[in-house]
């Protein structure tokens, strides 16, 4: 099975250290375990910084998943589309 929409990244973030703002992480890992199809890589991203840019380069559509502090029920998941970074909602770590 092959998409249509190029390069898909599933970027997970998150330290599992910290409890729930792991959240981001065990779903890579989770995800990866399952196998994807070509075309659709799945990334740890754990607490990388900077380190991440060149797979989001690559990849013509990037998901990422991680846990925000944006004042909703936990486990409540929000689809964002922000366009410049002051749009991404604070962090647990931040």
């Amino acid at each position: 099975m092959t998409n249509d929409l190029g390069n898909v990244l599933i970027l997970g973030i998150g330290n599992i250290l910290l409890g729930d703002e792991g959240i981001g992480s065990h779903v890579a890992q989770y995800i990866d375990e399952k196998g994807l199809p070509d075309k659709i890589t799945c990334i740890d991203g754990g607490t990388g910084g900077f380190i991440l840019l060149e797979s989001m380069q690559k990849a013509n559509y990037v998901v990422i998943v991680d846990a925000t502090i944006d004042g909703k029920p936990l486990g409540t998941v929000t689809k964002l589309k922000p366009k410049y970074s002051k749009e991404y909602p604070n962090t647990i770590t931040a």
